[in-house]
Order: C-alpha cells, then sequence, then structure tokens
C-alpha cells in the first residue's frame, strides 16, 4: 500500500499577492479622492450660501442704520426750522442742525429771498416758482420736498430741499437749503468696503448715487462665471431698499460679496487636505504592511515568553496567598475601629483599603470604596489640594472641617486627618474620618437665628423709622407738618430764652392758589406745593427749618436771626419763587408769595410761642391786604404788646 501525500490548496504566490494588494490600495486611493472632491463642492456651496446671506443680512442692517440716521437728521432739521419759523422778528444764533447746512435761503411768498446761512448764489428762478407754490399748500401739510439734481453725483455731493416755514397756523414762506449727503451717512457705510448707497425720490428719481470700487465693478472671470453657474459661488451683491415715508426719501444699499469671497481660503485649503488625505493613505499602505510582518514576529516571541512564565507560575501563586492573608488580617484590624479609615495609594491617591465604619459613612460597602479616587470624595477639589499639599511638605492634616460626599453625591461635614505611614515595606497614606454632621448642623442653625433676629432688629429699625418721619412730616411737600413743626417752634423759643439769642418765624401763603386749582386741577396745584416747599428748603440752612401748616400755608423757622436777617431771607425766598417756572403738561405755571415776618429778640420781655404766630399772621394779613406779593415785618404793624 502507498502512502498518501496530502497536499494543501495552491497559494498565490508574492508576486501575485504584492499586485492584488497595490490594486486595491489604487482603487481605494481614487475612492477617497472622490469622495473628497465631492466634499470640496459641497462645502464651497454651503460657504457660497453663508456668504450670499451674510451680505443680504449686512445690506439690510446698513439699510436700517441709514434710515434711522436720514430720519433723525431730517426730524431735527425740520423741528430746528419750524422752532425758527415762529420766532418772530428775531434772528437768534443757528442751530447746530441749521448751521451744518450748505446754504438755507428764506423765500417770502412775496419779495426777494434773504439768505440765512452758507454763501451759496442766488436760487434758481425755477426753484423760487416751486417755493411759491409750495407755499400755498395748507400749513399742517408741511413736509420735506427733494430737488433731484441735474446730474448725476456722488455722496459727497449736497441735496437741495424745499420745507414750508410754518409755525402752528401761521406760514412766513418757504425755506430753500442744502446739505452734504456724505455728512449724514452712517460711518458703518462710509467705512465698509464694497458697501454702496443710492438715495432715491418717493417717484423713483435717483438722487444720490455713491461710487463703486473699479475693483468691483471689473466683470467677472470665466473660472467665477463658471463657478457661479454651478451656484458654488454667491451672486456678486445684494441690495435692501426701503421707504421713509415722513420725509419722503427712498433708500437702497449694495453689498458686495466679491470681497468676502476674495478673502476666503477654503478652495486652496480642501485642495491641499486632498493632497495630504491621498499621501496619508499610501503612508498607510506602506505602514501597514510593515506592521503586519512586525506583528508576525512579536507573536512568535510572545509564545517564547508564555513558555517561560508558565515555570514561574508555582511561585507566583504561593506569593499572592502570603499577600491575601495579611490583606485578611489588616481589614479585620481596620474593621474594629469604629471611626472611618481609608488607606490611599501614596501616589495614584486611590483607596486601596476601607474599614467598615468608613463605608457606613459614605453608603457603600468596604469593597465598593476600594478603588475610588479620593479627591472624588471630596465636594471640594481646593479642599483635597490643601491637603495634598501638606502631605508633600512632609507634614500631617489633623482634624480639618472637610465636606464630603457619599454615594449619592450629598455633602456631608467630617473631620480628616491624614498622614503618611509606612506599611508591609510599602509607603501608603492612612485617612482618618469623623462624623461631625451633628455639630455643624447645631452650628448653623445658630447662624440662621442670628442672622433672623438680626434682620427683624434692622426691620423694626426701619419700620420705626418710616413711622417717625409719616408722624412728623406731611406727605406731600415732605417737609416737617403742623404738629410736628409747632414742637420745633416751642423748643427752639425755649433754647432761644436760655441762650439769649434772637428767633424769628416768617409765614408764607401762596397767593391766589385757589385759581391754580379751578384753572389747572389740583394735580397742579399738588405739584406747585411741592415745588414751593423744595425751593423754600433749597434757601435754608441748618438750624432753620420750613413746615407746611395746612393748605397752601408755610412756615419758616429761623433761629439766632433778627429782623433784619429774617427779612433778607424772606425776600430772597420771595424773589426765587417768583422767577419759579412750574411745567404741567403743556401749561407753564407762575406763582407769588406774600409773608409776614415776626422776631423776638433778648431785650424784649419773653412772650408765648403762639404770641410769635400770631404776630407773624398778622403781618401775612397786612401783605395780602396792601397787593400780595410782598414781605411784611410785624414791627411794622406797632403791636408787639401783648
Amino acid at each position: 500500500m502507498s502512502p498518501s501525500i496530502a497536499t494543501d490548496a495552491p497559494k498565490p504566490t508574492g508576486p501575485r499577492l504584492r499586485h492584488e494588494w497595490r490594486t486595491l490600495l489604487l482603487g481605494m486611493l481614487l475612492l477617497c479622492l472622490a469622495l473628497v472632491w465631492l466634499m470640496t463642492a459641497t462645502l464651497l456651496r454651503a460657504r457660497s450660501l453663508s456668504i450670499e446671506e451674510h451680505a443680504r443680512h449686512m445690506a439690510q442692517a446698513q439699510l436700517n442704520l441709514a434710515g434711522i440716521q436720514f430720519e433723525q437728521q431730517f426730524s431735527l432739521l425740520k423741528t430746528a426750522l419750524q422752532q425758527r419759523a415762529g420766532e418772530d422778528g428775531a434772528r437768534p444764533p443757528l442751530s447746530p442742525p441749521i448751521e451744518n447746512l450748505d446754504e438755507l435761503w428764506l423765500i417770502p411768498p412775496q419779495g426777494a429771498p434773504s439768505a440765512l446761512a452758507g454763501s451759496m448764489s442766488r436760487p434758481p428762478r425755477h426753484i423760487l416758482e416751486q417755493a411759491r407754490r409750495l407755499g400755498t399748500s395748507p400749513p399742517g401739510a408741511a413736509a420735506f420736498v427733494l430737488l433731484p439734481p441735474p446730474l448725476r453725483f456722488s455722496v459727497s455731493k449736497r441735496i437741495p430741499f424745499l420745507l414750508p416755514a410754518c409755525a402752528k397756523n401761521a406760514c412766513r414762506g418757504v425755506y430753500y437749503g442744502s446739505f452734504n449727503a456724505s455728512g449724514w451717512l452712517p460711518a458703518l457705510l462710509r467705512d465698509t468696503p464694497g458697501s454702496q448707497i443710492q438715495l432715491f425720490t418717493a417717484s423713483g428719481q435717483l438722487l444720490v448715487g455713491s461710487t463703486i470700487d473699479p475693483a468691483l465693478a471689473e466683470p467677472p472671470g470665466t473660472l467665477r462665471r463658471l463657478a457661479e453657474w454651478l451656484t458654488l459661488l454667491p451672486p456678486s451683491q445684494e441690495e435692501a431698499a426701503m421707504l421713509i415715508p415722513s420725509i419722503p426719501l427712498k433708500l437702497k444699499v449694495l453689498v458686495s460679496t466679491r470681497e468676502t469671497w476674495s478673502r476666503d481660503h477654503s478652495l486652496p485649503l480642501l485642495l491641499l487636505g486632498s493632497s495630504l488625505l491621498s499621501s496619508l493613505l499610501v503612508f498607510f499602505g506602506i505602514v501597514g504592511n510593515h506592521l503586519h510582518r512586525k506583528a508576525q514576529m512579536e507573536r512568535q516571541r510572545l509564545d517564547e515568553h508564555t513558555a517561560l512564565l508558565s515555570l514561574s507560575n508555582t511561585n507566583l501563586k504561593n506569593k499572592l496567598h502570603k499577600l491575601s492573608s495579611t490583606h485578611q488580617e489588616l481589614q479585620s484590624l481596620l474593621d474594629t475601629i469604629q471611626v472611618g479609615v481609608l488607606i490611599l495609594h501614596p501616589d495614584k491617591h486611590e483607596v486601596t483599603t476601607a474599614n467598615m465604619a468608613a463605608g457606613r459613612l459614605f453608603g457603600l460597602l468596604p469593597a465598593d470604596v476600594v478603588g475610588r479616587a479620593v479627591i472624588d470624595l471630596f465636594a471640594t477639589p481646593a479642599d483635597f489640594d490643601g491637603c495634598e499639599s501638606l502631605l508633600n511638605q512632609g507634614l500631617g492634616v489633623s482634624d480639618r472641617e472637610i465636606q464630603l460626599l457619599d454615594d449619592h453625591g450629598k455633602a456631608f461635614w467630617s473631620q480628616v486627618s491624614m498622614r503618611r505611614v509606612r506599611f508591609n515595606d510599602h509607603h501608603s497614606i492612612v485617612m482618618s474620618v469623623v462624623d461631625i454632621r451633628e455639630r455643624m448642623s447645631h452650628n448653623q442653625q445658630l447662624q440662621r437665628e442670628k442672622q433672623e433676629t438680626e434682620r427683624l432688629v434692622k426691620q423694626l429699625q426701619e419700620t420705626q423709622h418710616e413711622l417717625y418721619q409719616q408722624a412728623t412730616h406731611d406727605g406731600l411737600t415732605g417737609v416737617s407738618n403742623r404738629l410736628h413743626f409747632l414742637q420745633q417752634a416751642q423748643q427752639a423759643y425755649r433754647q432761644a430764652l436760655r441762650q439769649g439769642h434772637p428767633l424769628s418765624l416768617a409765614i408764607i401763603d401762596l397767593d391766589m392758589f385757589k385759581l391754580v386749582n379751578d384753572t389747572y386741577g389740583h394735580d397742579a396745584g399738588d405739584i406747585v406745593l411741592q415745588q414751593v416747599a423744595q425751593t423754600c428748603e433749597s434757601c435754608l440752612t441748618e438750624p432753620q427749618q420750613v413746615g407746611r401748616l395746612g393748605g397752601e400755608e408755610f412756615a419758616i423757622l429761623m433761629p439766632q436771626y433778627d429782623y433784619a436777617q429774617a427779612i433778607e431771607l424772606a425776600e430772597k425766598i420771595k424773589h426765587k419763587i417768583a422767577e419759579l417756572i412750574i411745567n404741567y403738561h403743556d401749561d407753564k405755571i407762575r406763582v407769588t408769595l406774600s409773608i409776614g415776618v415776626a422776631c423776638w429778640s433778648p431785650p424784649e420781655r419773653p412772650l408765648l410761642i403762639g404770641r410769635l404766630f400770631k404776630l407773624a399772621d398778622l403781618a401775612l394779613y397786612q401783605a395780602k391786604e396792601t397787593g400780595r406779593n410782598r414781605v411784611v415785618p410785624a414791627r411794622a404793624l406797632n403791636c408787639l404788646e401783648p
């Protein structure tokens, strides 16, 4: 019987394997290049849409900004010109909106026009005729009429306009002027490259067309036209338009996209990326082949090492059994301690051993605590950094109050101590943890009660101050009320008797105050009383004070003031009130005061404070009887005797 020979299936030879590998690599390279160019076209299209949207938003933003600028400038100019038209016969200095004009003329219905600003030549005849036709329109229909220029010009030129010179229901003629449009444009439109603005009348006639950058006006090249046809590039420009009906003026803003696209380096970067990717594919193919051969060699070495390791397996098992016995003894010892104890790795700062007390503190089994990073047990990483810094300096951490985290992430207060030790020929860190939650909770409760007490005391003080203010001050004017003022006057009079210095009293009454209430209403009367009280207070110094006796009657107490000083102060207050203009809606209210002044000086015999009030009141009555808006001293009445 002849022996049979088993033969393996024929395997590809080396050159054939290398040919198949190169074919596969070339196919992968071509596929990657196709994907790269497809991604390049997609990114270019996305970038084109982004630039187009950006240009559209920029055009709209610049249009809104220009519209607001022109509307504000025209509104300020119209208001200034109408105010000037309402000043009969006066020629005040020009306000900023008017003096910035290149020229300004007033064209009356009849007669020659008069120049108000600028040094331009006399308006043409057709302008005069158009202005006089415009002057025949109703006064309420006063609006700007923008005149188109004879030729197209840039924004640096002027724009002429007409505006009826009307104030209220009368028109003095028509204003004719011109302004420099470039000075009214926002800085954004003047300084933004590629931005153009055009101004039209409401009927669509061009007023101003900004100059176009020659670089942007050049026709696009063949490559760009092809890209635009493939929708890879955005349109050359985006535009936005709006109408300002109050002028009337139509604005159009054009924003070019060419400059944004010229600064975009996406295409070169994508081409460079595709080239790098192709090179990397070739490189990885070569490296992969090399690594495959190297992996076969490493596998042979691994088999040899496995055989050597199996020889020392018995010794390793014996050492592990001994180490396990030592660890069990250490664990039994630590479990007898009622304080949480953790043994940490000196470098990795991971828990290697934990007793049962530590497990209860963290809500875990001791085995579940082992392996955790100790920094994860600290509520604040800064606390762990402080402990680690002390350990690195060779110091220990003793009884530091730190917040730790349990298994549910809830913080609890503990007292932590840490030391570096040497155990079983290994360096370790021992960390003890004592639960102090009850003590910290008690301290926090005491702190909250203290803060609540302080808050209540502060609230009580504020309430007392508010009640005192309400009891001693007038609710409308904020000055002292009648009762508080009489108490202060009695106290000042007693002090004047003790120290021997004079004391003056002035009683003030608003003239014709009932007419103010009847004409403008009680709200206007309240505002008048408030303004009068504030003006009186502004004229006083310490220890002088003002109070409201009731209605429109006030009183001023002037310690250490004799008759001359008191009359001088009263005259000052009277003049200030007479010059005071109180604005109430569209009305301007003016009031006057009648003031009666009484004074007690040390040579005179003492008298009751009520007598001093009576004398001042008699003097006030005399001021009313003799024409109002005056100051009358009580000594002029010859009634100082009680």
